[in-house]
């Protein structure tokens, strides 16, 4: 939650690692969903990049997209945009073929 004693312990997001806040709107575990941005991070919202992702909190470590936004993440090797609308389909099948779907 927003001011949780989680996301204060956690370190800036300068130096050589990158972070990535993947989140759905969806998410009722984590209130209000929009606290889970980190400051410095790439924060991929999945209805941003799928308007018809719906993905609870639990459901995200099996969800296609999340897998594929998963993926691309750990395969950059320099900061780049975000992933897009455009990105849809590509990581969706990415996620699901890593899934076994």
């Amino acid at each position: 939650a927003e001011g949780s004693d989680l996301l204060a312990g956690l370190p800036e997001t300068s130096g050589s690692a990158r972070w990535t806040s993947i989140w759905t709107r969806d998410d009722e575990t984590v209130t209000p969903p929009d606290s889970a941005v980190l400051a410095g991070a790439e924060d991929v919202e999945l209805q941003a990049v799928c308007a018809d992702a719906r993905v609870t909190h639990g459901g995200l470590p099996g969800d296609p997209l999340a897998v594929g936004v998963v993926l691309r993440s750990l395969g950059r090797t320099a900061p780049d945009a975000p992933p897009t609308s455009a990105d849809c389909a590509a990581l969706r099948a990415a996620g699901a073929g890593a899934l076994g779907g």
